[in-house]
């Protein structure tokens, strides 16, 4: 299976341990979104298969997946995303109307409400993938996330009431500082939700 990744490197503040690049320059989104807008417009609608090329899965089943991953893509604002995933989604031709491809959104949990979430799931988003890192707020502090514990349990529960069913979320091990028992209370919390 063949996708599209779409990087959107804008973050609110940097995290400590990130080596992706990003940048905390949120008042440049909208130009680069207008700029993703017409790098996607310049390939051809919908992206054709290819033909003998046995080393790429898109040759032979064309591109099923949408990520939309950074930095922290749920700083940008819905109607932003709405934009990109309309264009996206045309790359894919018949693929989009198909119910069984994966249209992914990473977000922070700091950036999950309600109102985001379900806006979310009406441009046609299905899947979270949610940087949870970590459920103990000691080690969140210390790498720098914006977020807390309780703001990370919240998140999952504000997603599956949203209509979501497909969450990932990230969680970190091997901190600096962190324990077993830290990473072992980590999983169950995981397993929970």
């Amino acid at each position: 299976m063949a996708g599209i990744y779409i990087h959107i490197p804008f973050c609110k503040t940097r995290c400590k341990y990130c080596d992706f690049f990003s940048t905390t320059h949120l008042e440049k989104r909208s130009q680069y979104v207008e700029a993703l807008l017409e790098e996607i417009k310049a390939y051809p609608h919908p992206l054709p298969k290819g033909k003998g090329d046995e080393q790429s899965d898109m040759r032979d089943e064309g591109i099923s997946t949408i990520y939309i991953g950074g930095g922290t893509p749920s700083t940008l604002d819905v109607e932003q995303l709405r934009r990109l995933g309309e264009e996206a989604m045309r790359l894919l031709g018949d693929k989009a109307k198909d119910e069984k491809r994966e249209f992914t959104l990473e977000a922070n949990p700091g950036d999950i409400t309600m109102e985001k979430a379900t806006a979310w799931r009406a441009i046609g988003i299905n899947r979270l993938s949610i940087g949870i890192q970590s459920f103990d707020d000691d080690l969140l502090r210390l790498i720098g996330r914006r977020h807390t514990a309780e703001q990370a349990r919240k998140s999952v529960s504000i997603a599956q009431a949203a209509g979501f069913d497909n969450i990932s979320i990230d969680l970190m091990y091997a901190l600096p500082s962190q324990t077993m028992k830290q990473w072992q209370r980590d999983i169950t919390e995981a397993l929970q939700l």
